[in-house]
């Protein structure tokens, strides 16, 4: 069993955040997720452009459009294919290889998870000098088994960089014989995989670790709502066998938590809404996810320790090049527009003092701020930068760590699997890791080509649920109720259409200049009639058009008309709806 000893304390480390090597790495820079508005908003268009076909309004040719536009391919190349089917068969008889099946991993994923990637286990510490530690297993399939540099399956992999998971289906990284069979960490199977144990002490922080390449075999496919429930006290939400392995993994993630609350982790959840789609194929309506805590949050708590500690070690190593993942302090204009946020919802420093994630994290576990938290979380937001993935380089600013990778999804991410080969060579666990004499250069390059592939992913998701919207609020009905974010400096609004996720910027012909005035100070929209609509309040917003395929949208501020030219006119008092004033 290959060990590295910790000379550092704590896997917590100040964010601050350096170049290691000395190198610029992939291309830097903030705001590199593709943020560009998703849906083309035309204003009053005459030109009706709806499909015809209802099937264009089915989830399904939705997402066959966008990843379309995209140029992403559902099926693997037949090489791949080919080769994951014989790889598969392949036997690990090496003495590096451990028997690890006596460990009772357990997996904790979603209900509709397919591919499981990860397993966990803990334990108390039995150590004379760690009273109240803990033994913290975490085992990564071992996909650098199957897929070795240079081979059809590694370059299918490198092209497309990550799994794709559009709101309706998944696009695997690796063909099914792989991602969905023989890198799954179904129950009661054996199956391969690295496996990082991490000691820790009663305050979370690191006193060793080590790296085993393992045969491993999970007790229990467990899901976080049968976690949840079995925490609430509910014993039947898990299979018995599970009853005595949960208990010390949720006392580590306790440990965890508040070593990451004591670092200064910004710890809030961002939301989202996902969708439901109907046995007919259309969408039904989205559904708020935000509840980040219970067991996604323990396993996140210790992916990150597993990440953390495989990123410190492989640095320390410092023979082979680590992909890792940085996350930028942010700029000085980003923390002014936080503090101007924070100071409009009345929350202000003595002067000299400055803001931290860790102030964030109390002002919104404080009932004094309940009425603010939406506004912390936009000031909040102003703070965090995009996450990066680089070579040799350190900081995580959210995370509050000084290093950080990825390691524990190989199976749906390249950056993963690299990090893999890196250790595996670093430690001398066998074959399919990374040549001493890997170049450099051609590291820079893949981790520029990881970020854009990595941006895409990300864009798939965002836009295919945005399209969704459109769809969806197509079917409901053409008069909608938006409501109003924010007014740019260019008079341009910021609509959040009601019981969707989609937000947009619209441009300020929307609104009738004939009979409204911008209050650019109060940011409020003022009509002739005395009519106030502030940030906050809901505007009338009637679709004239869409097209879920395309991502066109013409919409009026429901109650004017608009003449053949274009111009938004009012209509008579008497037959104009009054805006809702809200409040």
């Amino acid at each position: 069993m290959a060990k590295k000893k910790q000379t550092n304390n704590n896997h917590a480390h100040n964010n601050g955040r350096k170049n290691s090597n000395g190198n610029g790495g992939a291309p830097r820079g903030r705001n590199i997720s593709p943020t560009a508005q998703s849906i083309k908003v035309s204003i009053a268009a005459t030109n009706d452009q709806t499909p015809t076909d209802p099937d264009a309004f089915k989830a399904s040719t939705i997402t066959t459009a966008v990843l379309n536009s995209f140029k992403i391919k559902e099926p693997h190349d037949a090489a791949a294919v080919a080769e994951a089917t014989t790889v598969v068969q392949t036997v690990d008889s090496s003495a590096v290889r451990k028997d690890l099946t006596h460990i009772p991993f357990v997996t904790i994923d979603g209900i509709t998870s397919r591919d499981f990637d990860d397993a966990v286990h803990a334990e108390p510490d039995t150590a004379a000098d760690n009273v109240g530690g803990y033994l913290v297993n975490v085992a990564i399939a071992d996909v650098a088994w199957y897929v070795r540099p240079g081979s059809a399956l590694d370059d299918q992999a490198l092209s497309r960089g990550f799994s794709v998971y559009p709101p309706d289906r998944a696009v695997h990284m690796l063909p099914n014989e792989l991602s969905e069979q023989a890198c799954s960490l179904k129950p009661n199977v054996d199956r391969y995989a690295l496996v990082a144990h991490i000691r820790v002490n009663k305050d979370g922080d690191v006193l060793d670790s080590s790296y085993s390449r393992a045969i491993i075999r999970s007790r229990a496919r467990l899901t976080y709502e049968g976690v949840d429930e079995f925490l609430a006290g509910e014993l039947s939400g898990v299979p018995s066998v599970a009853d005595t392995l949960i208990p010390p993994l949720h006392e580590v993630y306790e440990i965890l938590n508040q070593n990451a609350m004591n670092r200064g982790k910004l710890k809030f959840s961002f939301g989202k809404m996902s969708s439901t789609i109907g046995a007919d194929g259309f969408v039904n309506g989205f559904v708020k996810d935000d509840n980040r805590e219970g067991s996604r949050e323990l396993i996140e708590e210790l992916m990150c320790l597993a990440n953390c500690v495989v990123a410190r070690d492989l640095l320390a190593h410092g023979q082979y090049p680590v992909m890792t993942r940085v996350h930028e302090e942010p700029a000085e204009d980003q923390v002014t527009k936080a503090k101007a946020l924070l100071s409009a919802a009345g929350i202000t420093k003595r002067h000299g003092e400055e803001w931290t994630l860790a102030d964030i994290n109390k002002m919104l576990d404080d009932p004094a701020y309940a009425d603010k938290h939406d506004k912390i979380r936009s000031a909040a937001m102003k703070l965090i930068n995009r996450g990066e993935y680089a070579i040799n380089e350190t900081g995580h600013f959210g995370l509050a760590l000084k290093t950080y990778c990825h390691f524990t999804s190989p199976i749906r991410r390249y950056p993963d699997l690299q990090v893999h080969r890196a250790l595996i060579s670093a430690f001398n666990l066998g074959e399919g890791g990374m040549a001493k004499d890997v170049d450099l250069k051609s590291m820079f390059n893949q981790a520029a080509a990881i970020n854009a592939l990595d941006n895409q992913a990300d864009a798939v998701y965002r836009i295919a649920t945005d399209r969704y919207a459109l769809a969806f609020l197509h079917k409901t009905g053409p008069v909608h109720q938006a409501t109003l974010k924010d007014i740019k400096k260019d008079g341009a609004l910021v609509l959040a259409f009601e019981n969707t996720p989609l937000k947009l910027t619209v441009d300020k012909s929307f609104v009738p200049a004939d009979d409204f005035r911008i209050n650019m100070k109060k940011r409020q929209l003022v009509d002739d009639m005395g009519t106030v609509i502030g940030i906050n309040d809901n505007v009338p917003v009637r679709i004239l058009s869409c097209n879920p395929l395309t991502g066109t949208f013409s919409i009026a501020m429901d109650g004017y008309t608009y003449p053949k030219g274009g111009t938004l006119q009012p209509m008579a008092q008497k037959d104009r709806k009054q805006a809702p004033k809200n409040g």
